[in-house]
């Protein structure tokens, strides 16, 4: 079971960007912009 509290983002959010890192060579200025049309606010150089 993961420990989600205190975590910035919801633990469905993180799951798809972890899957999108292990899976495709997309730099993270790419997750930005995808998180971006799915409507959440992320920032690659956080």
């Amino acid at each position: 079971m993961l420990n989600v509290k205190g975590m910035r983002f919801p633990i469905d959010v993180i799951l798809v960007c972890i899957r999108w890192y292990a899976g495709y060579p997309m730099s993270y200025r790419h997750f930005e912009e995808m998180m971006e049309e799915r409507g959440v606010s992320v920032d690659h150089l956080a």
